[in-house]
C-alpha cells in the first residue's frame, strides 16, 4: 500500500489509484456520493487497490475465505465523539473478469460505490435488498451496467 495517497475530496483518502483508470471518473462519483449522502459528517473513508494476493490474505483472515475477490468493505463503528469510519478495499485485477458488463472506469465506479453504500449499511441478504443496492449503484455511476 502507497504511503501517499492520492489528492481525493474529503473524507476519501485513496491509496494506490491504478494508472490505467481515469481519476476524473471516480472523483465525478465520489462528489455525486457526497451530495447525495452527506458523507462530509465522516471523517475519513479510507480506499485501497490491492493486488489479488493482498485481496486474498485480507478475506481469508476476515471472511474465513482463501481467495481473492473484487472488493471487501469494513464499517468501523461510530463513537461519541467519531463518526463512522470505514475501509474499502478493492481488487482491480478481480475487477477484470466483471469487465464484460461494460467499461472498466464504470465498473469501477459501480464496485466503489458499492462498497460505499455498506459503509451507509445497505446490505443485500435478500434479492430485494439487492435491487435497492443495484439500482442505487446504477444511479450514481449515471450509466446502465448489465449486471
Amino acid at each position: 500500500m502507497s504511503e501517499t495517497p492520492s489528492e481525493f475530496p474529503h473524507p476519501f483518502v485513496v491509496h494506490d489509484f491504478p494508472d490505467d483508470r481515469s481519476q476524473t471518473n471516480f472523483q465525478r462519483i465520489i462528489e455525486v456520493l457526497k451530495n447525495r449522502f452527506d458523507l462530509e459528517n465522516f471523517l475519513e473513508i479510507s480506499v485501497s487497490f490491492v493486488d489479488p494476493e493482498e485481496m486474498r490474505e485480507l478475506n481469508k483472515n476476515y471472511r474465513d475465505k482463501d481467495e481473492a475477490t473484487d472488493i471487501l468493505t469494513f464499517l468501523v463503528p461510530a463513537s461519541d465523539n467519531m463518526p463512522n469510519l470505514g475501509d474499502i478495499y478493492l481488487c482491480s485485477e478481480c475487477l477484470k473478469d466483471d469487465w464484460e458488463l461494460g467499461d472498466p472506469d464504470l465498473i469501477l465506479g459501480f464496485m466503489f460505490t458499492h462498497g460505499v453504500l455498506h459503509l451507509l449499511g445497505y446490505t443485500h441478504e435478500t434479492e430485494e435488498k439487492l435491487m435497492v443496492m443495484v439500482h442505487l449503484q446504477k444511479e450514481i455511476v449515471g450509466k446502465e451496467i448489465a449486471r
